[in-house]
């Protein structure tokens, strides 16, 4: 016959091997998880590398996802074009004042929203051919060789 000190313990023996192993499962749950994000980040450099390298192109599957890549990168540039013109273009040049889209001068510093060009500044040639800039000099077009005066 088991006396209460003898449950007590076996009780408490019970509890510390059931939290040992609760313990062990939770360290090789991070372990694994660990693994996982390593995989995972693997797996993303070797998706990159095949993007950037224009790899497996000839695999349809591959064909397909690649050039949904390219669009979204487009998209993608495409937006953060419109934000950075929103972004512009509702700031005073002069003092950074937030403005409002229908003024053209900035109501706290009188400035201008679209900037003064630098009349100082020379205009650089361009080709009258394919409107390529042209070197001080040139005589020919380095873009497409038409001859320039």
């Amino acid at each position: 016959m088991s006396t209460w000190a003898d449950k007590l313990s076996r009780f408490t023996q019970n509890a510390v091997t059931k939290s040992k192993s609760m313990a062990e499962v939770t360290r090789i749950n991070i372990e694994i998880s660990n693994y996982e994000s390593s995989l995972k980040q693997l797996v993303s450099e070797i998706g990159q590398y095949v993007v950037d390298a224009d790899l497996l192109r000839d695999d349809a599957a591959v064909k397909e996802k690649l050039e949904r890549v390219v669009e979204l990168q487009s998209r993608i540039n495409a937006s953060k074009e419109l934000v950075e013109n929103i972004r512009k273009a509702s700031l005073c040049p002069n003092c950074g004042a937030v403005l409002e889209p229908d003024v053209n001068f900035c109501p706290k510093c009188g400035a201008s929203r679209l900037p003064i060009p630098n009349l100082n500044q020379p205009v650089q040639a361009t080709c009258p051919n394919c409107g390529a800039p042209l070197d001080a000099g040139a005589v020919f077009c380095a873009n497409c060789g038409q001859k320039v005066n």
